[in-house]
């Protein structure tokens, strides 16, 4: 099992409405162990999107991130949900939820 941490999404120094055409190819890793900083390359059939402010949570056992919500640009809510296999580093795209939503947070129960 992987133990770091997953830095993804966002604006990065990027205006949010040049977030659009953006995906989620890599995501900064970091090894609190090792105190080092990496890059995980992702795949899948369908990437999530470029997006700021949305929430994710991982699973118990850490085996899977999910991302949803969030906006690509101002007042342009997203209600779609994305799952990431962490040990195969593949996206997939689950159902969207009802109500799009940003800045919102994510549990897991």
């Amino acid at each position: 099992m992987r133990r770091s941490v997953l830095v993804f999404g966002g604006s990065r120094a990027v205006a949010l409405a040049d977030i659009a055409g953006l995906q989620m190819t890599s995501i900064d890793e970091y090894d609190p162990v090792r105190g080092t900083w990496g890059t995980m390359l992702t795949s899948g059939p369908s990437l999530p999107g470029g997006r700021a402010d949305a929430c994710a949570v991982a699973s118990e056992d850490g085996s899977k991130i999910v991302v949803f919500g969030g906006e690509l640009n101002v007042a342009s809510f997203l209600s779609s949900i994305y799952v990431l296999d962490v040990a195969t580093q593949i996206w997939k795209r689950g159902p969207d939820v009802p109500t799009p939503r940003s800045q919102s947070a994510c549990a897991y129960h």
